[in-house]
């Protein structure tokens, strides 16, 4: 870990609960100032890595250095009484801001805004100074990031461009996804034919 590095998570592996791998030698190296948007289908993982690089959970190998002070503004937060959802996230999010971390963490913090607290976040988001690595679907939050780790089951990996590029991208890997299992069931099929 150089003195530029924010956060080093080294070689991770993370599990479900069930013992489903999630990922295994992950190595993700964020430095002071990185934006970064972690994007990939519901159940990958992204909220559990989240929290074990925020130090709220445990990895099941590797480990996670980091030189600074983390938040994380979970996916799940309950309001209470006197405020809507909506309220209760943006004032999360409002704490979160006013501690200064050196590292933001925010998973899906577009979840129960309106349109004028989106409008705030998305402010919010393009003046801050500080590390972020941020879970979202949304494409407005998305397009203020340059730099995606995308979680997928064939691996994670990172890329680099507009939202609509990393949008391209994924269609491409999707595509290609598909075209290597149809290959494999040809390969399958003709295995079968010949026994």
């Amino acid at each position: 870990m150089t003195a530029s590095n924010l956060l080093h998570a080294h070689r991770l592996a993370l599990h479900t609960p069930a013992g489903r791998p999630l990922f295994r030698g992950l190595t993700l190296i964020l430095n002071r100032g990185d934006r970064v948007a972690l994007v990939g289908r519901n159940g990958a993982g992204k909220s559990t890595l989240l929290q074990v690089l925020a130090g709220e959970r445990d990895a099941d190998g590797g480990d996670v250095m980091c030189h600074g002070r983390r938040v994380l503004v979970p996916q799940g937060i309950a309001p209470p009484a006197s405020c809507s959802p909506g309220e209760a996230r943006k004032r999360r999010l409002q704490d979160a801001l006013d501690a200064e971390p050196d590292l933001l963490l925010l998973d899906e913090p577009t979840h129960d805004l309106d349109p004028a607290e989106l409008d705030w976040l998305v402010s919010v988001l393009r003046r801050w100074r500080g590390g972020l690595l941020v879970v979202s679907h949304d494409r407005r939050v998305l397009r203020e990031f340059r730099d995606f780790f995308v979680v997928a089951e064939s691996g994670c990996h990172h890329v680099r461009g507009s939202c609509d590029e990393l949008l391209v991208e994924l269609r491409r890997e999707q595509v290609e996804s598909e075209r290597r299992y149809v290959r494999e069931l040809e390969r399958l099929s003709a295995r079968e034919q010949r026994l």
